[in-house]
């Protein structure tokens, strides 16, 4: 279900940033709007986005085998790298066409229609962010995250458009082309930051501290449990392996701490849906605890 659901919300956001990449691509071309030209590259960022989160879910969705053995889940933040590392590069490429549209002094050519492609656009990314929204409350997918910070991006981005072409009808051209630096400052702040969060990811961050104790108050509800030695969490796709070492009273009632385990085991997993699977280890001298 969960790699279902990418693949629809990419699916919809392939087929909506063509349509809209190729209106604003035509209407950017002959009014001469950098804005609408680089929002249309935007557009064009987002699509290829989508296709690349289609193929990590299509990959994540591989179950676990001899040779992988807790699945591919991974393939969804290599591929979020991917994305992110394309997102910087227009960002850039965008950025520095921008300057030079104000070097040049590129005049914009006011049209009702590009008013007119820009309220469209609104109103579309307007639809598919309160979609991809309660997508993205339903799985936690960073897939999906991107591609809600990009619907959500583009909704203002466009609304800076429409603004530089009311600007541009009375002459005032050069806000265009700021509005397009806006625009690729934008999709590189975006781009940073999904690096940031897919490299964390890749480079095995351990869970949040704050979920990370709140684990640690469910063991020790347990009146069998002694201490907790450590608490240690590898992330696998958007969930995560978590390795606990613990020290039990009456250690040598061995058929009383295979019971302790295996409750503890079913109270953490039922209440904490982002954990895929939980392995405990027992300590026969002192713990620490820590």
């Amino acid at each position: 279900m969960y790699n279902k659901i990418i693949k629809k919300v990419s699916i919809i956001g392939i087929i909506a940033n063509l349509l809209l990449m190729v209106l604003k691509l035509f209407a950017g071309i002959f009014s001469k709007s950098s804005a609408l030209i680089a929002d249309s590259m935007h557009s064009l960022e987002d699509m290829l986005s989508s296709l690349l989160a289609c193929i990590g879910a299509m990959i994540s969705s591989k179950k676990s085998s001899n040779n992988y053995n807790f699945g591919l889940g991974k393939a969804e933040y290599i591929f979020s790298f991917l994305i992110s590392i394309f997102m910087i590069f227009t960002s850039i490429t965008l950025f520095i066409n921008s300057i030079k549209g104000i070097v040049i002094k590129q005049v914009v050519n006011f049209s009702y229609i590009l008013v007119l492609v820009c309220i469209v656009t609104i109103i579309i990314k307007l639809f598919l962010f309160v979609y991809v929204n309660i997508k993205y409350k339903q799985t936690h997918s960073i897939l999906i995250k991107a591609s809600k910070i990009d619907h959500r991006n583009d909704i203002y981005i466009t609304i800076g458009t429409l603004i530089g072409l009311v600007f541009s009808y009375f002459g005032v051209t050069f806000i265009d082309s700021i509005l397009a630096i806006v625009i690729s400052i934008f999709i590189g702040i975006n781009g940073v930051k999904l690096f940031i969060h897919s490299f964390e990811i890749l480079m095995d961050k351990k869970m949040d501290s704050v979920e990370e104790e709140q684990i640690k108050d469910e063991i020790l509800n347990d009146e069998d449990v002694l201490s907790i030695e450590k608490i240690i969490s590898k992330p696998i796709g958007n969930q995560y392996i978590v390795i606990i070492i613990l020290c039990f009273n009456n250690y040598n009632d061995l058929k009383r701490i295979h019971e302790n385990i295996f409750r503890i085991k079913q109270r953490i997993k039922y209440k904490f849906t982002n954990i895929k699977e939980i392995y405990i280890e027992t300590k026969k001298n002192k713990c620490i605890d820590f």
